[in-house]
């Protein structure tokens, strides 16, 4: 048997679950603005897994730390290698990695040379581009990469599954600039399958770990790449909004600690929305042609299927169709009769599409109903899910940003919900903070039968 086939078939002794990291390009501004960094946890995170290796090592116990989900924020990265020195580092980065880019490209950023659209809003989503936002974000966080490294050195093993923030994992070329990162930290002669990435669900045994953005239209995407050249990343909608509008709003908003900017920014609109009210609408009507045609598809097709926009719209495009027909039919038309059509027409257009908007808004805004909705998505998963042999089966999903855990029994199962939230800021939490979790699912024969959801402490006890 293979190695590969040994590390994913041979299951671990402990199953160490953290999810949306959000790690970014770093506290510092980014040209004159602030940063959108998300993640402060660098020395309590090396600390915590440290620990949990040691504690592996001498009660001699094979390990699996899973990456749930937006561990990496590719989506907030807009730091461009406006350097020599930083073109140098992307290009032994590429090679390391195996990607080819253009000389030209390399050549035009040495010298500082980008488009508008890149020094507003940063790199694409091509591969070159995501192997340099790979690297800002291992350049940010040496600790968390070389934490990592220790973690594979030790012979465990790491396994990370892509999220709504992160689909750049679907390219092999940022897969392969990960494990060179990971050996360049220290991790030294990785095995093969140690390190293993996962598109959407990672199972072991009865327990089933998937991010869970898949819920969410706004957040889903219905394939991987575009059908143009070159290739991209087929973002989701909500994606592109992050990218941009919410990316340069979060950046307006002067920083205030402990709350990352996407907090401040719920922060600012709930205190002062008429403040951020033209902010808003000349990012979003900028974001319009950046989005593109692709982009906004998606966007109607769930209008659409909103039965008041579809009846609003319907008779208002009918009555705008009969407009220039009108005279024929019933004589001459006044001029305020047809211009009072129109403006009613006009009207029927626009209103379900601010209605849809805002509905859309506020449901992103709801963090309650969004973590609602995944637990009813992990239990029709653990319904249909197949998994003969044991009694109980545990799903653990992340994207929501809150801790929970519940159980769902009946006479012959038992199906446990487990999510370890974000390492996140919350303005809903005493003074801003939260305390970072994550699942703890142990092993006894072919199945894994306790869990625990814990905070960093208890490994220090």
């Amino acid at each position: 048997m293979s190695q590969n086939r040994l590390c994913g078939t041979i299951l671990p002794d402990r199953l160490i679950v953290v999810s949306d990291l959000h790690l970014g390009e770093g506290a510092s501004p980014v040209r004159g603005r602030v940063s959108g960094e998300h993640f402060f946890h660098d020395r309590e995170f090396a600390s915590w897994l440290r620990r949990l290796k040691a504690r592996g090592v001498r009660r001699g116990r094979r390990l699996e730390l899973v990456l749930n989900g937006d561990a990496f924020d590719f989506l907030r990265v807009i730091r461009l290698p406006d350097t020599p020195r930083r073109v140098a580092g992307w290009r032994l980065l590429l090679r390391a990695a195996g990607v080819r880019c253009a000389p030209e490209r390399l050549r035009a950023a040495a010298r500082g040379r980008f488009s508008l659209r890149e020094r507003t809003f940063g790199f694409g989503s091509d591969e070159p581009s995501s192997v340099w936002k790979l690297g800002v974000i291992a350049a940010a966080h040496p600790g968390v990469f070389g934490a990592l490294a220790a973690w594979c050195r030790a012979g465990h093993s790491l396994v990370i599954v892509r999220g709504n923030h992160d689909p750049e994992w679907a390219w092999p070329g940022v897969r392969r600039a990960l494990l060179a990162l990971l050996v360049r930290a220290g991790a030294g002669g990785l095995e093969a399958g140690q390190v293993r990435f996962r598109s959407r669900v990672h199972r072991r045994a009865n327990v089933h770990i998937e991010h869970g953005h898949e819920v969410d239209w706004l957040t889903r995407a219905e394939r991987d790449f575009s059908d143009a050249e070159p290739a991209r990343l087929r973002l989701p909608f909500g994606s592109l909004i992050s990218r941009y509008v919410l990316n340069v709003l979060e950046r307006r908003v002067p920083p205030r600690a402990p709350l990352p900017p996407s907090g401040r920014l719920v922060e600012a609109l709930h205190q002062q929305p008429w403040r951020l009210l033209p902010a808003i609408v000349t990012n979003a009507l900028r974001a319009i042609p950046f989005i593109g045609l692709s982009g906004w598809k998606p966007w109607f097709e769930r209008l659409l299927e909103w039965w008041p926009a579809r009846v609003s719209m319907t008779l208002s495009a009918a009555l705008l169709a009969a407009l220039p027909v009108a005279p024929l039919i019933s004589g001459e038309v006044a001029g305020h009769s047809r211009a009072g059509v129109m403006a009613a027409s006009l009207l029927g257009l626009g209103l379900p599409i601010a209605g849809f908007m805002t509905r859309q808004i506020a449901s992103e805004i709801d963090r309650e109903g969004l973590a609602v909705e995944v637990r009813r998505h992990a239990r029709r998963v653990a319904t249909r899910w197949r998994c003969p042999g044991s009694p109980r089966r545990y799903v653990v999903f992340g994207h929501t940003h809150r801790p929970e855990t519940c159980e769902w029994a009946r006479a012959d199962r038992a199906v446990v919900y487990l999510n370890p939230g974000a390492w996140l800021p919350r303005i809903d939490a005493p003074d801003g903070g939260a305390v970072p979790r994550f699942v703890w699912l142990a092993r006894r024969g072919g199945a894994y039968v306790r869990h625990r959801l814990l905070s960093l402490a208890a490994v220090a006890r």
